[in-house]
């Protein structure tokens, strides 16, 4: 999340996380939308889930790769 902030920081951004246990919930809420979800982390994955409003919905198919990948790639960095 500290990620988020930082890129969205120029433009007038709002990014809540908070953890409670092994889950943390967020919301991220720039231009008139926001976007909350969740993240649980277990003993052998991690569940990425995001509520998104309808016009970034249509895009969701576009961002699922890219987060899978980027998400693999921060687990397994040694």
């Amino acid at each position: 999340m500290g990620q988020v902030r930082s890129q969205l920081a120029g433009v007038g951004a709002s990014v809540e996380d908070r953890w409670t246990d092994d889950r943390m919930d967020f919301n991220v809420a720039v231009l008139a939308q926001t976007i909350s979800g969740r993240i649980d982390v277990g003993d052998s994955e991690v569940r990425l889930e995001v509520d998104l409003p309808w016009m970034l919905a249509m895009l969701a198919e576009n961002i699922t790769g890219r987060i899978a990948r980027q998400g693999t790639l921060m687990l397994t960095k040694s």
